[in-house]
């Protein structure tokens, strides 16, 4: 940048794994259906404390609905407790999920099933760069992460009410789709 150094730091230890003393939730597996043993479930829906992901590897909620069913009643209980314990009330909530569906769109075009290990597990050629995908290299329209392919308005590009108008003026019928 070509100012005078001034000084000098030897920075800190970068570390290739999670922090061992975070508790990420009892589960043995990544997004295991809750009821399970060592679920973080208890009771009929009640979500073990401090966590706030309703399964292990994700940082919210399952985009597919509760445990990969889609209802939107179970799933708007589990985004209230789920965005309350990142101190959200049910205002910011739908501001925060709005604003993040105006702009942008989701990929999901390929199988989870393709994916190579996550990636802090990954070689060290292939940290940083995301989830790998053994059919390609997991760019472009070969990105592979939610599962859910698709703009969520007509201009994902524009800040407007639209996501909140498509959202309220139709009739959606629940499809699968080939993603």
């Amino acid at each position: 940048m070509g100012l005078k150094t001034f000084g000098f730091a030897f920075g800190r230890e970068d570390i290739w794994h999670p922090e061992k003393d975070i508790y990420w939730g009892s589960e043995k597996e990544w997004l295991a259906k809750s009821g399970g043993e060592n679920s973080r479930y208890s009771g009929q829906r009640d979500l073990e404390n401090p966590l706030a992901a309703v399964m292990m590897g994700l940082i919210y909620v399952n985009p597919e609905g509760v445990d990969g069913n889609p209802d939107p009643l179970k799933t708007a209980q589990d985004m209230r407790v789920t965005f309350a314990r990142m101190a959200m009330n049910d205002e910011e909530t739908v501001a925060l999920t709005a604003g993040g569906h105006t702009v942008g769109k989701a990929h999901g075009n390929g199988k989870a099933s393709n994916l190579g290990p996550d990636p802090e597990g990954a070689e060290l050629h292939e940290q940083g760069l995301g989830w790998n995908n053994h059919t390609s290299r997991g760019i472009g329209r070969n990105t592979v992460t939610s599962g859910i392919e698709g703009a969520w308005t007509t201009h994902p590009t524009r800040w407007d009410n639209e996501y909140f108008y498509l959202l309220l003026s139709y009739e959606w019928q629940l499809t699968k789709s080939p993603a």
